[in-house]
């Protein structure tokens, strides 16, 4: 199957646990103070290649593609509502470096949610 594009890619679903490197970015936050290690609880996206390896070696037709729009439509959708919420808590805040912190914390988190999302509704319909 390498080399053909008519299927999905194969990947151990065991690569999931990379999502543990989401992790970094609380508690190098707790350690340092830096607000910028905040970015890396964007890695729980890495959770998605359970999803995605559950799906390894399906066909690409057109239902694949169909519901691989849907799911990326439903996942960008919250993700944008996510990031209106979290635009408009940052804002009620007073203090502009708790601020940014939130800010950044809480968009790494969406991006990551939103790659978890994706995968796992494109699994649930393909299953």
């Amino acid at each position: 199957m390498k080399g053909n594009n008519n299927y999905t890619r194969d990947i151990n679903p065991l690569f999931g646990l990379a999502g543990l490197l989401g992790l970094i970015g609380p508690i190098g936050y707790i350690l340092t103070k830096q607000n910028f290690i905040l970015a890396f609880i964007a890695f729980i996206g890495f959770f998605g290649f359970v999803f995605e390896g559950k799906m390894s070696n399906k066909l690409k037709d057109e239902s694949y593609f169909y519901n691989k729009t849907r799911a990326d439509g439903i996942s960008f959708k919250c993700a944008f509502c996510l990031s209106i919420l979290a635009l408009l808590i940052a804002l009620n805040i007073t203090n502009a470096s708790i601020a940014l912190t939130f800010l950044i914390g809480f968009i790494s988190f969406i991006w990551g949610f939103t790659m978890i999302l994706n995968s796992y509704l494109l699994y649930q319909s393909l299953r």
